[in-house]
């Protein structure tokens, strides 16, 4: 008689997240022409945000530094459900916080109109 062993299932690597804003950096240079693929309306208010002299990354690098220093919670909450749910986490998480930090740069234009 043959006694089967107990497999347990493999343990998923678990990303930290400071290594998804990591290589959410790394990406950020990709990430444009990614944008303009799979989201043409914030292609092109990241477009617009652009002063001149200003690149992609560059303007994507400032944007991770505003949220990660100012989003609120639910900023936060929501960022973590599309780093969760998206196959791509970096990809996921620089998506949430260019949105964030256009939406904000376009809320403190309008206030200063």
């Amino acid at each position: 008689m043959s006694v089967a062993k107990a497999v347990e299932p493999p343990v998923e690597a678990t990303l930290t997240l400071g290594e998804i804003l990591a290589a959410a950096r790394g990406q950020s240079a990709a990430f444009a022409d990614w944008l303009l693929r799979n989201d043409p309306p914030l292609h092109a208010r990241l477009q617009a945000a652009l002063a001149p002299g200003d690149t992609h990354s560059g303007r994507i690098r400032e944007a991770v530094g505003a949220f990660v220093h100012a989003a609120g919670h639910e900023d936060w909450v929501r960022l973590v459900s599309a780093v969760r749910d998206g196959d791509n986490p970096g990809l996921a998480a620089l998506h949430v916080m260019l949105d964030w930090a256009l939406a904000a740069d376009r809320l403190a234009a309008d206030r200063a109109e």
